[in-house]
């Protein structure tokens, strides 16, 4: 009797772990992550760094290569990993970022040098980007109406401009309706990094 009363608690106990943790749903659905988690698992996985640089615009947890730096100059990239590619995010919405032109130099070098590719989320240097890190090239400049750039270093070391990007129409609009929520920037970002991903 004791036999047949221990089975039958582990078939419930079988059937309630089943129940709660789904495998199959797990299989299949990959454990209920939406894109931003699979994003986030690839980014991990890939990037050594993500260096971020002005306004504080906020994660998921789950982001672990994420560090946000309070200069641009060359001691806050010194610890960057040579094993794996990095990038720089600039994040100035408010446009209240002060870059000079030798700090964008800078950053320029460091795109040479260690294929550190920058992301930049804002309009009022956009021109200076154009000038000082595309030095003036038609074909990878981004317009004047744009309000984020993403340029990719490859292994080779040549630049991929992400032209396709948010203007300031697109991103005045957004907050309209969502006010301080962060998330619309957060993906921004994050499916650009992804997407170099992919392009590899």
């Amino acid at each position: 009797m004791k036999k047949i009363i221990c089975a039958f608690m582990v078939v419930i106990i079988g059937i309630v772990a089943f129940i709660y943790f789904d495998p199959l749903d797990m299989f299949f659905n990959k454990g209920e992550l939406d894109s931003m988690d699979e994003d986030i698992i690839a980014i991990n996985d890939y990037y050594g760094d993500v260096l971020f640089y002005g306004q504080n615009i906020g994660f998921r947890d789950s982001l672990k290569v994420d560090k946000y730096i309070d200069s641009l100059d060359e001691t806050s990239f010194k610890d960057i990993s040579s094993d794996k590619d990095n990038w720089l995010i600039i994040v100035d919405c408010e446009g209240k970022l002060n870059i000079s032109d030798d700090e964008f130099k800078v950053i320029r070098r460091l795109m040479d040098e260690k294929k550190l590719s920058l992301g930049y989320i804002g309009s009022q240097y956009i021109s200076k980007i154009n000038e000082i890190i595309c030095d003036n090239d038609e074909k990878m400049s981004f317009g004047e109406n744009k309000f984020s750039a993403f340029i990719q270093v490859r292994h080779d070391g040549t630049f991929f401009c992400e032209r396709d990007t948010v203007t300031k129409e697109d991103y005045d609009i957004n907050k309209k309706y969502t006010g301080e929520d962060n998330s619309n920037l957060q993906q921004i970002i994050l499916i650009a990094l992804a997407h170099d991903i992919k392009d590899y």
